[in-house]
């Protein structure tokens, strides 16, 4: 574990300490919403733990409660979810962030200063590596970036073939990872190429020297290898909740939630016809639906505008406190999430979930079914998307909720002995100092 005082003097006696300073750089912070501000925020408790002087540059007009929290600085005016649908809108969003980012005083930075980046799309990615060039020089800062997101999040759809062979592959690492190795090359998406087209910036011998690259999960980290043709570590998982022990209410029904943006990918087009069936079957269950859909699921979500009996839901955004205590009151964790996405991509809701003590309901051939197997997780495994097959392992999870409620602590522990803020961030802050 990190000692605020001894760290350095311990680890690296004949180094000087660095940072003394981080500055994480997030135009996603803004709102008291999503993973991007429980993990500002839980960085930002990490960092300061450790004495170190911490700040954010975020979204302009931020959250209240996020100035009173957080050491912030507001500059940024431009989301960078927006749809890239040509090379123009590309270099659009490009050239908005990079005006965003030259407000910042480059002057402000030394050479005892780290630089933190975690929302990695390419078109930030590119108004990053631009503005740093004239910022990192021997006198100046290093940058960290961490690859929090797949490379191609906005369009990740496989091959059929390649889906096949990933499921057959899921549980052997050896052809696992090289079949990851080839994903983005098999892969037909703009993201991809966009971040191709200024791969020459990684290149630099200022970059060799100063740029550090993290992934959040071993498949972002080869990934982003071979895309950006760099050297990427891989970071233990974060535990994005809070350390406190979580507190079940005890009770005869079971109450099942599902959490998140209610995506197309994530399910949201079996949700009410499955809560309806549950319900006909175990009319004392009970619900908490986090109704957040997009453009794509607005109108398939409506038929949770009118009450139901026993479901309760919650709509819109919600803050994380909020998000939280829904899912430390849960029993079971609904995941209806697609193979083709998240067969190499890791989920924030499942570590969650896991965190908060649920039974998980997850798709097979995924990340989350690795994991789940490898904590010994209480989950049930769902092998198509479709309704019926999902609707299926849900009624298994609930029929054997006693049995498989028996594992959930132990395997919180399990992937908490590997996982954690503090290792995270130890991961980081000691490749910064060798």
């Amino acid at each position: 574990m990190y000692d605020n005082k001894n760290f350095y003097t311990q680890q690296f006696p004949y180094m000087k300490p660095f940072p003394t300073r981080v500055f994480i750089i997030e135009p996603c912070l803004g709102k008291m919403t999503g993973h991007w501000e429980s993990h500002c925020r839980r960085f930002y408790q990490e960092l300061t733990r450790r004495g170190l002087e911490t700040t954010i540059f975020c979204q302009a007009d931020p959250d209240p409660q996020i100035v009173k929290d957080l050491n912030v600085v507001p500059i940024f005016t431009h989301s960078v979810f927006n749809s890239m649908p040509d090379q123009q809108a590309f270099e659009n969003e490009c050239d908005a962030l990079t005006a965003d980012l030259s407000k910042i005083n480059s002057s402000t930075f030394t050479s005892e200063d780290l630089l933190i980046f975690t929302t990695i799309v390419p078109s930030f990615l590119k108004a990053a590596m631009y503005w740093l060039q004239p910022i990192i020089r021997p006198s100046g800062p290093k940058a960290a970036f961490i690859f929090m997101i797949s490379a191609g999040d906005v369009s990740l759809h496989y091959p059929r073939f390649l889906y096949q062979l990933l499921k057959i592959s899921s549980f052997y690492n050896p052809l696992r990872k090289y079949l990851i190795k080839k994903l983005y090359s098999w892969q037909d998406s703009a993201h991809i190429n966009y971040y191709r087209s200024f791969q020459s910036a990684f290149k630099q011998k200022k970059a060799a020297n100063s740029y550090y690259y993290f992934g959040c999960c071993e498949e972002f980290s080869i990934n982003f290898e071979r895309i950006l043709n760099i050297k990427a570590q891989t970071l233990p998982m974060i535990n994005v909740l809070s350390d406190r022990p979580v507190q079940k209410i005890k009770r005869k029904e079971i109450k099942i939630g599902y959490f998140g943006h209610a995506s197309l990918e994530k399910g949201a087009q079996f949700l009410h016809v499955i809560v309806k069936k549950m319900l006909i079957k175990y009319p004392h269950t009970q619900f908490e639906l986090h109704i957040n859909p997009n453009i794509h699921t607005e109108e398939l979500l409506k038929a949770f505008d009118l009450p139901i009996p026993n479901v309760r839901c919650h709509h819109g955004h919600l803050d994380y406190p909020s998000l939280v205590a829904l899912m430390q009151e849960v029993d079971i964790n609904f995941l209806p999430y697609t193979q083709t996405k998240y067969a190499a991509m890791p989920s924030s809701v499942f570590i969650e979930a896991i965190c908060s003590e649920n039974v998980v309901v997850i798709p097979n051939h995924t990340w989350m079914a690795r994991e789940a197997a490898n904590i010994q997780a209480g989950y049930v495994l769902f092998d198509r998307y479709d309704e019926l097959t999902i609707s299926n392992a849900l009624d298994i999870a609930i029929e054997n909720y006693a049995t498989l409620k028996q594992k959930t602590k132990k395997a919180k522990n399990t992937f908490l002995e590997k996982n954690n803020l503090i290792k995270f961030m130890d991961r980081i802050l000691q490749t910064m100092n060798t």
